[in-house]
Formats: C-alpha cells, sequence, structure tokens
C-alpha cells in the first residue's frame, strides 16, 4: 500500500498541478507546510487532509487510509471551487458565531456566486448533517424559499449582537415561518421566525446548497 503522502502527491499531479509550488498558489497554502506533508516530513491532520482531498477532487478516506474502494477515477474529476469559510453555525438554538478565520473550504464541483461555508455546530440537524459537517450556503431570498430547504439565519440585536441557526425552513398558511429541526434529539423544538421581537431583526442569510461531511 502507498504512504499517505505518496498518495498526496500523485492526486496533486493527476489535479494537473506539476509542482508544489503551482498547488500551493493556487489554493492559497503555505508553502513549506504543504512541501512537508508531501515529503513526509510532517504529520497531515484530518482536518488537512480533508482539504487537500477536495482541492484535488478525492475521496478524503482514500487519501487518509489508502482505502482502493475509494480510490479516485481520474477520468471523472470534477472542477473545484473554492469559498470562504463564514464561521460555525449552531444546529441548536440561536448561538454567536465565532469570527472568519480567513479559511476557506473547497467543493468537488460549481457553486453558485456568493456561496459561502459554515461550520455546523450541534446536533439539532442530525439527521442531515453533522456536528463538525460543513455546509454551503448560496445567497436566498426569503420570499423565494420553498418548505423543506435548509436555510442558516441571523438574529441582530440592536446592541450588535449577530446569532446564527441553521434550521429548515416552513411557512404555514396564515403565512407564519418556523425554523424547525431535524434531529434524533426530542429536546429541539422549532422556533418562530419573527421580526416582531422588540429590538430584534431577522433575516436569511443563505439557504444550504451542498455538504461536506466531517472525516472520522
Amino acid at each position: 500500500m502507498t504512504k499517505m503522502n505518496e498518495r498526496l502527491i500523485l492526486a496533486r499531479k493527476q489535479r494537473g498541478y506539476e509542482t508544489v509550488r503551482a498547488a500551493t498558489e493556487a489554493f492559497g497554502w503555505v508553502y513549506q507546510r504543504y512541501y512537508n506533508h508531501e515529503q513526509g516530513l510532517r504529520g497531515i491532520s484530518l482536518e488537512a487532509a480533508q482539504d487537500y482531498a477536495l482541492a484535488f477532487g478525492v475521496d478524503p478516506v482514500w487519501l487518509v487510509f489508502g482505502d482502493d474502494r475509494f480510490a479516485p477515477k481520474w477520468d471523472e474529476r470534477q472542477s473545484v471551487s473554492r469559498v470562504p469559510i463564514a464561521g460555525t453555525v449552531a444546529a441548536g438554538t440561536w448561538v454567536e458565531p465565532n469570527e472568519p478565520s480567513g479559511d476557506q473550504a473547497f467543493f468537488n464541483g460549481t457553486l453558485p456566486q456568493g456561496t459561502v461555508a459554515y461550520r455546523v455546530m450541534g446536533d439539532s440537524m442530525d439527521q442531515l448533517y453533522q456536528d463538525g459537517d460543513m455546509v454551503f450556503a448560496a445567497p436566498g431570498d426569503l420570499a423565494a424559499l420553498n418548505n423543506g430547504q435548509v436555510i442558516v439565519a441571523e438574529r441582530v440585536s440592536l446592541d450588535g449582537t449577530h446569532e446564527y441557526t441553521l434550521k429548515e425552513f416552513q411557512r404555514l398558511e396564515d403565512g407564519s415561518i418556523f425554523l424547525t429541526p431535524r434531529s434524533s434529539n426530542p429536546r429541539h423544538t422549532a422556533l418562530e421566525l419573527s421580526n416582531n421581537d422588540e429590538g430584534t431583526l431577522v433575516r436569511v442569510l443563505g439557504r444550504v446548497i451542498a455538504s461536506q461531511s466531517k472525516v472520522k
């Protein structure tokens, strides 16, 4: 079986980046760190391996473990989208997100302009997304949303506090809107999306169009 760093080199070259410099400049990686990973001079974290796998269009399970069942079919490679990670989004109640780190997420395929990524935190959507997964959200208009779509919503208070949540959108016949959990945990309940609460404003940041599982 090949070593992980050898599979990393193969993936890079098959993606069309003949040199380490070409790959690191294309994806904004630190040259020396990536070079050390390819040379086997430094261990590769699961998070870094997942970024590399997505950038080069291979399955992270193959890259990390060398499992041939997940080996890439090089003639079926897709284009890769790179989008900013906007922070964490709570799959629970309203929670303040962490500050954007400036990091980027990679997705095999084309994403709409304006798409950003969020790291899921919590279990209120665990029937769809697990804690630590990445979701990709494209700009969405509240009036155009359909029942069953998963959205990232933001609540803003007069004191400037911003809080996010990840939920399924539901509009009732009377026009009221609820953010519904999809969870195996019964303690999670639906949240009403309302701008009637004094001192708060609620808006839709985006609709989830894709996701990426965390490498176990």
